[in-house]
């Protein structure tokens, strides 16, 4: 037998194991790729407000590179004719530059170019002849634009050039990358000369640091070409067609995920409505989910720690609740059949069993699927939901199955049938075709047992009352039953259906309460509660102080108050099942403290049940009344047995213990924590807490002053688990702390 329990047990283990590891694993395998989703979505949002913010910012700067033409030919102290010949225009051209020198922050200079005389003026202050302007010890050098390709490019520009960063040398500052933008000055159809911009690559870099200095992505610039003039980090790739079809794939205005030789993207792209120009930010998706997969590792290692520890505690609990399986065999034998495999273990005896049961429960499975079509109800149910937005639309689902509905007024009503609600519902089917004129309904059974439900349409002057009044004696001839009926209010369309069902089941709830059989409408209780009643909170608050204080008579008094309360015609039912849940949670949290799980569950069941009437409620509150009076006068009477002198004598003896409590004295006789600390305060003028604290405060004085013990070793002495405890309650008591008590006393 005890090789047979080990490998039960294991298998039992097992079995535990496994169902950890179910939600284990929809944590894992459900939550973690979620979250990874969701990190992901948040990275693609963040990506696409970068790249709108990089390239609303480009787009104010760049305002001045298409207004500055025309603000130069504009200028009226600029004369293109006279630049060539006359010294003083050429200063007054300088000086004029020299104005839009805070143009723009974005760019490292502005030159105005002079076709005619080959001049070129910076913001700045100087100017160039075009052969001078690329001069290894006065101006610019491009890496990859000679100077005789510069001023070709001059000559015949007829609209904007963008170049791509690339390597110039400056006099003074060294090889720097720099972006050149050339425009045409818009003078009509003559080519009088070109302003050439230029900005700096780390100009436009320390621009994206301030949008986000946390982005660790690339970032990238296209011409209205498509041809890219900027990239935040170095590539190599530019030109290769694997890296235009890559952009070629981006959409505007959307954050996606993109693969690119091997490697996912978080790419967006953004198009300037300025210049056309394109602004990608390109975030490899590894990169962005660095920091959460390194959680998800982590939770992982957690997990398995945590299945561990599970594991052995599982093993432990299933070897200590070994006698459960027993009785389950037992009652697998017996009642489920479960004795055919006699040769093997507990298991395989309730594996036969469950299977005996399965295949009986299949073959009912499948005579409910061929005998019991629920479509006709659904639909009902459907419309009495909601989920239908007028009566056409139902018609369009419901005719196939016989239901129709002709009339304006919309109703609906519960009927209650305690006996037999099978037949009962039969027989109001039957009568569903010779319903009074000017009325259609149907009926069906709701989602609770004893409950029918009457769907129907009428006329505003058909008496739906006295139709169910009649089919209420038709039903008591023919099947025996007394019928409870509650109707709602009528609705001007199918949207009203739910809203009437509501309060149908209000009324009939106000019958179940009061334990009438009869019908009513919900408008004539309306009408009879014009009356507020008061909630008797202050009865409810007394009858728990009484408990507190043991005080038998009171508690006996106020509950009968309270019955006497719920028995008024005039209480509504929702205040009648208040009360009583108020009032039944106190007896029975009082029942629990006095250490009484006798009952208690019945109590419980009998309490939430949704049927119950005030003469069950009654009945229970007596019940559970007299067995917690009886509980209190007996640990009343316990207190009595023992003395006061007893309970300060056990205290003596053990105050100085660190688990020393008011629970230890209160289990010592038998009471509940409240009740004795009512009785010791009753008892010895004083909280429990104070006479302790005082006692050990006492004790500590003479530690601290005769010996030289460092304050934790006198509050373990003296009962407390923690210097900072021990330190509060002396400051309290004596009103200084133990280390300027011991200096005062020296």
């Amino acid at each position: 037998m005890k090789k047979k329990r080990m490998k039960l047990l294991w298998k039992f283990t097992l079995s535990y194991i496994v169902v950890l590891l179910l939600p284990l694993s929809v944590i894992l395998f459900y939550y973690y790729p979620y979250s990874t989703s969701i990190v992901k979505q948040k990275e693609m949002a963040w990506n696409e407000h970068v790249t709108e913010q990089v390239a609303n910012s480009m787009d104010i700067f760049m305002k001045s590179v298409y207004t500055l033409p025309a603000s130069i030919v504009d200028n009226q102290e600029i004369k293109f004719s006279l630049i060539g010949t006359d010294d003083y225009q050429r200063l007054v051209v300088t000086n004029e530059m020299k104005k839009y020198n805070s143009l723009d922050a974005l760019f490292y200079n502005t030159f105005l170019y002079v076709k005619k005389d080959g001049y070129l003026f910076s913001r700045t202050g100087f100017s160039y002849k075009l052969e001078a302007f690329m001069n290894p010890k006065s101006g610019f050098v491009y890496a990859d634009w000679s100077p005789d390709q510069f001023a070709r490019d001059l000559a015949r520009l007829s609209a904007i050039q963008v170049r791509p960063s690339e390597d110039v040398t400056i006099v003074g500052e060294g090889r720097v990358k720099m972006i050149t933008i050339i425009l045409p000055l818009p003078l009509g159809n003559s080519k009088e000369g070109s302003v050439i911009f230029m900005i700096k690559h780390d100009t436009i870099a320390r621009l994206m640091k301030s949008v986000s200095n946390v982005y660790s992505g690339d970032f990238i610039i296209l011409d209205q070409n498509d041809n890219p003039i900027f990239t935040l980090n170095e590539r190599d790739d530019f030109e290769s067609a694997g890296f235009r079809r890559f952009m070629n794939r981006l959409q505007p205005g959307n954050s996606g995920v993109y693969g690119y030789d091997g490697t996912s993207y978080i790419a967006s792209q953004t198009v300037s409505q300025q210049n056309g120009w394109k602004y990608v930010s390109i975030n490899p998706l590894a990169v962005a989910l660095h920091q959460t997969k390194e959680t998800q590792r982590n939770t992982f290692a957690l997990v398995g720690v945590i299945l561990l520890i599970e594991m052995l505690v599982i093993y432990v609990s299933i070897r200590k609740n070994y006698n459960p399986i027993k009785a389950l065999v037992q009652l697998a034998k017996t009642a489920f059949g479960g004795d055919e495999e006699k040769r093997g273990n507990e298991l395989d005896i309730i594996h036969s069993a469950l299977r005996n049961l399965t295949a009986e429960n299949n073959k009912l499975d499948e005579s409910v699927k061929r005998t019991v079509p629920k479509v006709r109800d659904t639909l009902l149910g459907e419309l009495v939901s909601g989920r239908y937005a007028s009566l056409a639309q139902f018609a369009q689902e419901a005719q196939a199955y016989g239901l129709r509905f002709g009339y304006p007024k919309c109703s609906v009503a519960v009927i209650v049938a305690e006996g037999d609600t099978e037949t009962v519902l039969r027989e109001l089917k039957r009568r569903e075709t010779t319903l009074a004129a000017g009325i259609d309904g149907y009926f069906l059974k709701s989602i609770h047992h004893e409950d029918i439900l009457f769907v129907s349409t009428h006329l505003p002057e058909a008496s739906l009352a006295d139709m169910l009044r009649e089919l209420k004696e038709e039903i008591a001839s023919a099947c025996g039953e007394i019928l409870c009926i509650g109707i709602g209010n009528s609705a001007d369309g199918p949207e009203g259906f739910h809203g009437s069902y509501m309060n149908a089941l209000r009324a009939v709830e106000h019958l179940r309460i009061k334990n009438e059989t009869s019908i009513v409408a919900f408008e004539s209780l309306a009408e009879q509660r014009n009356e507020s009643v008061p909630y008797p909170s202050e009865a409810i608050q007394s009858l728990e102080l009484f408990i507190l204080t043991n005080d038998v008579p009171e508690v006996e008094r106020t509950v009968a108050h309270l019955t006497a309360f719920l028995r008024q015609d005039r209480t509504p039912p929702f205040m009648i099942r208040a009360v009583y849940l108020n009032v039944i949670h106190t007896i029975i949290s009082a029942l629990h403290r006095l250490r009484h799980d006798e009952g208690i569950d019945r109590l419980g069941a009998a309490t939430f049940h949704n049927r119950i009437s005030v003469d069950e409620m009654t009945a229970i509150l007596k019940e559970s009344t007299a067995l917690l009076c009886g509980l209190m006068s007996n640990a009343t009477a316990s207190v009595k047995t023992a003395t006061l002198d007893d309970v300060l004598h056990f205290i003596e003896e053990n105050e100085f213990e660190p688990t020393f409590s008011l629970q230890t004295v209160a289990d010592r006789y038998g009471m509940s924590v409240s009740n004795f600390s009512h009785y010791f305060k009753k008892a010895a003028g004083q909280n429990f807490k104070e006479y302790v604290d005082g006692r050990r405060v006492q004790k500590s004085k003479q530690l601290l002053t005769q010996t030289r013990l460092p304050l934790e070793q006198v509050a373990g002495q003296t009962g407390y688990t923690n210097t900072s405890s021990f330190i509060r309650a002396f400051k309290k008591n004596v009103g200084v702390t133990p280390g300027q008590f011991r200096e005062f006393n020296r």
